[in-house]
Formats: structure tokens, sequence, C-alpha cells
């Protein structure tokens, strides 16, 4: 007796686990099952209840959503359109200022050319001048030289002729004296008279010249 009991208290409590977890189970199953229904019910609810807002609500998203799509892709081409046109109008700004700077070098250019010619033709005009200047001094001094010769040729020819006169005067006076047969006095006198005239003669032709 005291074997058999403890096999009949261990298949009672064997069975009672089994029954207890086929009841678990059971009941688990059960509840899956009711808090689905709920939440079917619910969602049915909630959806009776706001499916009209909810709906609304969804429209009205998407149209904000298309219309931001639409507002930043016009913002896009107008941001766009505006860096063209900035571009457009520095490149225009900057083709200016290189044609600013183009025309300031040109006309650089063209007063610096102006100075040269300017220069060039003061150096002309001074080299002609000069030239002038040299030719009128040459025929100043030519002139001078020529007048110069000029009047040392009358010089001699004077002296020249004061000397002929002498010797015709001193001539002229050896025959007198020859014709007339003076005394020595006489002739001495007229000599010394004729000497010095000649002395004379002579100091004025070296004053003259």
């Amino acid at each position: 007796m005291s074997v058999i009991e403890p096999s009949k208290k261990t298949f009672k409590n064997v069975a009672y686990e089994v029954s207890s977890s086929s009841e678990g189970n059971s009941s688990s199953q059960e509840e899956e099952w009711a808090t689905q229904s709920e939440e079917g019910s619910l969602d049915k609810v909630r959806d009776i209840l706001f499916g009209a807002q909810s709906r609304e609500i969804d429209k009205r998203f998407a149209v904000l959503e298309n219309r931001l799509l639409q507002e930043s892709g016009r913002l896009r081409e107008d941001l766009s359109k505006s860096v063209e046109d900035l571009k457009m109008q520095m490149n225009q700004e900057i083709l200016g200022l290189v044609g600013k700077l183009q025309q300031e070098q040109d006309r650089r250019v063209s007063t610096i050319q102006d100075m040269g010619q300017t220069v060039k033709t003061v150096e002309a005009q001074i080299s002609q001048r000069i030239l002038e200047l040299t030719e009128h001094a040459s025929n100043r001094f030519q002139a001078m030289n020529a007048d110069m010769q000029k009047q040392k040729h009358e010089l001699i020819e004077q002296d020249q002729e004061a000397m002929r006169r002498m010797e015709s005067q001193f001539q002229q006076a050896v025959n007198e004296l020859k014709i007339e047969k003076t005394d020595r006095a006489v002739l001495a006198e007229m000599l010394m008279e004729v000497a010095l005239r000649l002395k004379v003669g002579a100091k004025d032709t070296e004053n003259q010249s």
C-alpha cells in the first residue's frame, strides 16, 4: 500500500498539470482572440468616428506637400535665375571695367605717342634752327673774311701806290738835282726829306695793316 499510493499521487499530479496546461492555453487563445476582436472593433469605431476627418487631414497633407514641392521647385528656379542674372551682371560689370581699362590704356598709349611725336617735332625744329644758325654764321664768317681780304688788298694797293709815288718823287728829285747841278747841301737836305717821307709812309702802312 505504501508503494502504490505515491504512484497514484504522481499520476494525479501529472494529470492535473496537463489539464491545467490545456486550460491555460485555451484561455490564452481566447484572450488573444478577444483582444483582436476588440482591436478590430476599435478600428471600426475609430474609422466611423474619425475616418472622414483623418482622410481630410491626409488630403490636406498631400495638398500641402504638393504645394511645398511646387514652391520649392519655384524657389529653386528663382534662385537659379537670380544666380544666372547675377553672373550675367557681374560679367557685364567685368567687361565694362575691362573696356574702361583698355580705353585708358589706349588713351595713355596715344598720349605717349603724341608726346613722342611732339619731341620729334621739337628736335627737328631745333636741328633746323641749329643748321640755319650754322649756315648764317658761316656766311657771316665768309663775308667778313672776304671783306678783310678786300681791305687787305686795298691797303696793299695803297701802300704800293704810296711807294710808287715816293719813288717817283725821289726819282724826280734826283733828276732835278742832275739837271740843276745843285750843291751837295741842297742834295743832302732833299735826300733827308725823302728819307723822312719814306719812313713816315712805312709807319703809316704798318699802322693801317
